[in-house]
C-alpha cells in the first residue's frame, strides 16, 4: 500500500482547519458603529447638522451670599463639541444696576449631558470658574474697592424651546460657588445654533425679483 506523503497530509489539515474557521458562529461578536459627526436632519424644507455648536445668552437676576440685594445679571455661553464630547466657555457680569458691575466671572469646562430634538434643547454644564468680586460694604450701593479674586465651580442648567431647529429661547439657572461667596441666578436666554446647512434638495425657493 502506497504511503501518504507528509505534504498531502499538511494540505488536508489546512483544508479542514479553514472549514472549521469559516463555520464559526459570529452572532456574539459585538460591532461598534462610529457616530457620523456630519450627519444632517431635514426639518421642513431645510437641512440642519445633528452635531451642532450653539450659543446661549441672556439677562436675568441673581443673589450673592455676601450681598443682601438681588442683582441684574448678563451672561453668554459658547457651547461646542469635539467629536461626541461637548464643552462650554462663557462669562457673567452682575451688579445692582446696569453698568455698575461688582462681579465679573469667566468659566470653562464640560457638558456631561446635552440633548435636543426638533422642539427642545437642554444641557447641564460643569465648569471651573474665575471671579473678580467687589464685596458689599453698606447700603445702598457702596462696595469695597479692592476686588476679591477667586477660583470656583460654576454650573448651569440650560433649557430652550426652539422656534426652528437652530433658533429659540428659554431659561438658564446658574450657580457660581467660590470659597467666600456663592451666586445663584436665573436668566432668560436666546438660543442660536450653527447647525443650519441650507435648503433640502428640491426645496430651494428662488427669490422673487
Amino acid at each position: 500500500m502506497r504511503r501518504i506523503g507528509p505534504v498531502i497530509l499538511l494540505f488536508f489539515f489546512l483544508f479542514v482547519s479553514a472549514g472549521k474557521i469559516s463555520a464559526q458562529d459570529t452572532s456574539s461578536v459585538v460591532t461598534k458603529t462610529r457616530p457620523n459627526f456630519k450627519q444632517e436632519i431635514i426639518v421642513g424644507d431645510k437641512k440642519y447638522r445633528v452635531w451642532d455648536n450653539y450659543v446661549t445668552f441672556g439677562v436675568g437676576s441673581c443673589l450673592l451670599t455676601n450681598n443682601p440685594y438681588f442683582q441684574l445679571a448678563f451672561g453668554i455661553d459658547f457651547n461646542f463639541h469635539i467629536k461626541q464630547i461637548y464643552f462650554n466657555g462663557g462669562g457673567l457680569v452682575s451688579g445692582q444696576s446696569y453698568g455698575l458691575w461688582n462681579n465679573e466671572n469667566v468659566h470653562m469646562g464640560y457638558i456631561p449631558i446635552r440633548h435636543q430634538n426638533e422642539k427642545y434643547s437642554y444641557a447641564i454644564v460643569l465648569d471651573a470658574s474665575y471671579s473678580s468680586q467687589r464685596r458689599f460694604a453698606y447700603p445702598p450701593d457702596v462696595y469695597i474697592v479692592n476686588p476679591l479674586r477667586q477660583f470656583g465651580f460654576y454650573t448651569e442648567f440650560q433649557f430652550d424651546k426652539k422656534i426652528d431647529y437652530s433658533t429659540g429661547y428659554g431659561a438658564c439657572f446658574f450657580m457660581d460657588l467660590t470659597p467666600k461667596n456663592q451666586i445663584f441666578g436665573l436668566r432668560i436666554d436666546g438660543y442660536l445654533s450653527g447647525g443650519y446647512r441650507g435648503y433640502a434638495p428640491g426645496h430651494y425657493k428662488k427669490p422673487i425679483q
